[in-house]
C-alpha cells in the first residue's frame, strides 16, 4: 500500500517557509546560489581563491543559517541542506550564470519581499564577502573593489 501526502504550500521537507511561497523553484535557487557567487567573486579577485577563503565562505554560510532570521535564514538554511545532499539542482545554476549575472538576478528577486528582510539578506551577503576578504592576509585593493561590486549590484546600482 502507497500513501501520498501532499504538504501545504510553503512547507518544505516539513518545514514551513514564509518566504519560499513566493518563488518559482529557479528563483529559489538562484537566491540559494549568491553565496557562492559571493565568494567567488572575492576569492578570485586576488587572482586565486585562497583554500581560507573558501573555508571563510563555509563558515559564513552555515553562520547565516543557523543564526540569521526571516527570509535569510530560509535561503541560507535551504542552500546549506542541498549543499550536505548533493543536490544537482544547485550546482546546474551556479554553472549556467555568471556571478555578475546572478547577483543582478538576486538584486531583482529581493523585490518579491519586505524591504527590511531583503536589506537584511543584502547585509549578509555584505559581511560574508567581507570577511572572507579579510581572512587571507587582510583585504587587498582587488578584493575591496569585488566587495564594492557585490554592493552596487546587490543595490541595483548595476
Amino acid at each position: 500500500m502507497t500513501v501520498t501526502v501532499s504538504l501545504p504550500k510553503g512547507v518544505v521537507r516539513g518545514v514551513l517557509m514564509e518566504f519560499r511561497r513566493h518563488f518559482t523553484t529557479k528563483e529559489w535557487l538562484i537566491l540559494q546560489a549568491s553565496p557562492i557567487w559571493v565568494g567567488f567573486l572575492v576569492a578570485a579577485a586576488d587572482g586565486h581563491a585562497d583554500p581560507k577563503e573558501i573555508d571563510e565562505n563555509l563558515r559564513q554560510t552555515i553562520r547565516a543559517a543557523t543564526f540569521s532570521t526571516g527570509f535569510t535564514k530560509e535561503v541560507f538554511e535551504d542552500h546549506v541542506y542541498m549543499h550536505l545532499n548533493d543536490d544537482d539542482a544547485l550546482s546546474a545554476v551556479v554553472e549556467t550564470l555568471d556571478p555578475l549575472e546572478g547577483l543582478k538576478a538576486v538584486s531583482i528577486l529581493l523585490g518579491k519581499i519586505p524591504a527590511s528582510e531583503a536589506e537584511n539578506f543584502k547585509d549578509t551577503l555584505r559581511n560574508m564577502a567581507f570577511k572572507i576578504a579579510l581572512v587571507s592576509d587582510g583585504i587587498d585593493k582587488n578584493e575591496e573593489a569585488a566587495i564594492k561590486l557585490i554592493d552596487l549590484i546587490l543595490d541595483g546600482a548595476i
